[in-house]
């Protein structure tokens, strides 16, 4: 009886601690998933030179 107690205590143990790590990475996720959204949805690339200069991409020297 009493190591079924303590591999319950273990258990419940683990569990409580898994309430609040879960809860903040939902917390932190999703304004994290809103911000890159919101990133990729309003900031785009430079254009391109009005004198007819062509943007080398990097690594193609």
């Amino acid at each position: 009886m009493g190591s079924a107690m303590g591999v319950f205590g273990t258990i419940r143990s683990r569990g409580a601690a898994a309430g609040p790590i879960l809860a903040d990475f939902l917390i932190i996720s999703i304004p994290m998933v809103i911000a890159a959204a919101t990133f990729a949805l309003t900031v785009r690339d430079p254009p391109m030179a009005a004198s007819g200069q062509t943007q080398e991409k990097p690594g193609s020297h």
